[in-house]
């Protein structure tokens, strides 16, 4: 997907590039998330917030990168031009994650571990519980990922730092999903989706309102906001 990104030639090229990064990352989730709550059973919303601290922390560190390098004035090279290089960045900590992935022995799932059968499994997803989560969860997905995907289109017309709006929400989610232990035990797994959700709306509210430096206070709170959703609800979820 990312070799396909770098070579594309037009809409189809990126599409099918796009769409394999989308497998890619789908397959990281339906595989890691589990392993996750396998290896702590006992402490799995913590654990679940500390292995997605990475997945705002990779966006965190790469706006900063790209932001800098294009700052610098830095050109392309070998035949790529900048955006080019920027992205086959991300080819270093996939190759090393590979090389990391290749070494290792995994542990069966909890499912397996506890004896639960597959079709047993399928039975419990028509729990009105699970299904009023699955519906959570979209709502969830929409609040974080569609905001920070779209964020520097839609706040590039009232400031010239939208990518740095980016890269200061992922940077509290990174902190925040880093010290979750405490706040998870202390206001629950639920109690923490519900503040999280208020926190947001009011981040939200703040992003669509404001111009200047004060986005970055919205970003700030938007940040807050939605910093334990993904994890805490998957968390909930396994419990």
């Amino acid at each position: 997907g990312i070799l396909l990104t770098i070579f594309a030639t037009g809409f189809w090229s990126f599409f099918i590039s796009t769409l394999l990064i989308g497998i890619a990352n789908g397959t990281v989730e339906a595989a890691c998330n589990p392993l996750v709550a396998s290896l702590y059973p006992e402490n799995k919303t913590t654990k679940l917030n500390h292995f997605h601290l990475w997945f705002p922390g990779g966006i965190f560190l790469g706006t900063l990168l790209v932001h800098f390098y294009n700052k610098a004035g830095i050109g392309g090279f070998a035949g790529l031009s900048a955006w080019q290089i920027q992205v086959a960045v991300m080819l270093i900590p996939t190759l090393i994650y590979g090389y990391m992935f290749s070494k290792l022995k995994f542990p069966v799932t909890e499912r397996v571990a506890a004896g639960v059968s597959t079709g047993e499994m399928y039975r419990s997803l028509l729990s009105p519980l699970f299904l009023f989560m699955i519906i959570c969860m979209f709502g969830t997905a929409i609040t974080e990922l569609f905001t920070g995907q779209w964020i520097d289109v839609l706040l590039r017309n009232v400031t010239s730092n939208a990518i740095l709006v980016l890269t200061l929400t992922t940077g509290v989610m990174v902190i925040g999903r880093g010290l979750a232990e405490p706040v998870v035990h202390r206001f629950s797994p639920q109690g923490v989706l519900l503040i999280s959700a208020i926190v947001a709306t009011i981040g939200l509210y703040m992003l669509g309102n404001s111009t200047g430096n004060t986005l970055f206070v919205g970003a700030l709170v938007f940040g807050i906001g939605v910093c334990y959703f993904w994890p805490t609800m998957i968390g909930f979820v396994a419990e």
